[in-house]
């Protein structure tokens, strides 16, 4: 999983931060400097570039329902449709190709939803 910041919509922004930061502002062909008192005001977070895309891993409990779509008669070649659902954060298809019995491809997709919490 992947987290990265938007920062084209506006936010609720509190504490403090210095120096003067530059935000893209619409109608103005360069970034315009601001205080943070400024972007507090604005909620305008386009001067913050952050992402965290090394792999936010997570403990999921899995169940899983595979559908047998189609098989040679000689069980060379299997098609399987894979759904599964996980312990309330993610859902995900499978399609698998299985040949020879042991040999298989699979092509996934998952969509996924955490809700991270404070700590302080």
């Amino acid at each position: 999983m992947k987290w990265v910041f938007v920062s084209d919509i506006p936010y609720n922004v509190s504490g403090e931060f210095s120096p003067n930061v530059f935000v893209d502002d619409e109608g103005h062909q360069w970034p315009l400097e601001q205080n943070f008192e400024q972007i507090k005001e604005s909620g305008n977070m386009t001067w913050l570039k952050a992402e965290h895309s090394n792999g936010y891993n997570y403990v999921n409990i899995n169940a899983v329902y595979k559908l047998n779509i189609y098989e040679t008669r000689n069980e060379i070649f299997r098609i399987d449709l894979v759904n599964g659902a996980g312990f309330g954060v993610h859902a995900e298809a499978k399609l698998r190709f299985t040949f020879f019995r042991r040999l298989f491809v699979e092509a996934a997709a998952r969509g996924t939803y955490i809700k991270s919490t404070k700590h302080s």
